[in-house]
């Protein structure tokens, strides 16, 4: 009687190993999912921690942090509140590129000119005693277009360029299209309302930034490691424009943690907006909020430039306690 020896898998065989390796995988991808938004997160901690070095070292060398950003060329309101000279539009961030590595991105850039043009209620020039005007240049409008690694979080797909039809509300002069920060300044969202309004501000209410704000590490009496300083935003939200690195257009104030709350993904607006109502992960409902692609919250740097994750459940009265640097709360900042 002939034997025969078998040369191959059966066909249900066949379909029981790719039946295996389907549930392995399933199984694996979740953990291989994880571990990469682990590193993302690790990453976008090391950029933050990065961020709060550089500020110090900027206190260092000037004694006081660098403004949220300097003379800004609009409010909602108001046009009789002063600044004193010519308006700048520029953020506190182009001033901290040497302490980040870009010195000669820096050397580009020229004070004596804004960093973007938009006017909206321009303020009293106090030098002249009338209306500030703005004056640009093309190289400074090359310069804060510029993408710069350090202020992009690797867990945000989004595109990081800003979008803006008309060229002139949220980008920069001359057709040049901005780049945006998924990192800012903590700023009270206030800050819309009226020029140079964080010197008007009680200093129990202050945000540790704010426009042509000049603190000193001996101003946050509520504590360094107590006291939010930067905060993360989304590349992607529906009401106005995320924060530009290098310059200050329209609401791009930098961050208020307590403004709505961290990770408002909603749409909540008012009855004017008619576009996609579904809640989507990493858009943002309003400018100036906070939010991040990382699950279940947002990395923040600390006033002592350590870097914290702090959950999006946290209690908005609580993310006002630690965004204010002198409210005599005695609060620490929860995990």
């Amino acid at each position: 009687m002939t034997r025969f020896r078998r040369l191959a898998f059966t066909l249900v065989e066949l379909l029981v190993v790719i039946a295996i390796i389907g549930i392995l995988v399933a199984l694996l991808l979740p953990a291989i999912q994880a571990a990469r938004e682990a590193a993302r997160r690790s990453e976008c901690q090391n950029k933050m921690k990065q961020l709060g070095v550089a500020i110090h070292n900027y206190h260092d060398t000037h004694k006081t942090f660098p403004p949220a950003g300097v003379n800004y060329g609009w409010a909602r309101d108001s046009a009789d509140y002063p600044i004193n000279g010519k308006i700048l539009n520029v953020s506190g961030w182009v001033m901290t590129l040497p302490f980040l590595e870009q010195q000669q991105l820096f050397d580009r850039y020229d004070p004596k000119y804004a960093a973007c043009n938009y006017t909206r209620n321009p303020p009293i020039d106090t030098v002249t005693g009338t209306t500030a005007v703005v004056t640009t240049s093309a190289e400074n409008a090359a310069v804060v277009s510029t993408l710069l690694p350090a202020f992009l979080c690797p867990s945000d797909p989004y595109n990081p360029v800003l979008s803006d039809k008309g060229g002139t509300t949220y980008n920069p002069y001359n057709g040049n299209t901005g780049a945006k920060t998924s990192y800012d300044f903590s700023v009270w969202y206030a800050e819309l309302t009226h020029h140079n309004y964080w010197n008007r501000l009680s200093t129990a209410s202050r945000y540790m930034f704010g426009e042509n704000s000049d603190t000193g590490i001996q101003h946050v009496l509520d504590g360094t490691s107590n006291t939010i300083a930067i905060a993360e935003q989304t590349h992607n939200l529906i009401d106005g424009a995320p924060n530009a690195w290098g310059y200050r257009g329209w609401v791009q104030i930098g961050l208020d943690v307590a403004f709505y709350g961290i990770n408002r993904f909603d749409v909540f607006l008012g009855s004017w907006y008619t576009g996609n109502r579904d809640r989507i992960v990493g858009r943002l409902a309003e400018w100036g909020t906070s939010g991040s692609l990382h699950p279940g919250g947002i990395n923040i740097t600390l006033g002592d430039a350590s870097v914290r994750f702090i959950s999006d459940t946290t209690d908005v009265t609580v993310l006002k306690q630690i965004a204010t640097m002198a409210g005599a709360e005695a609060i620490r900042v929860p995990n």
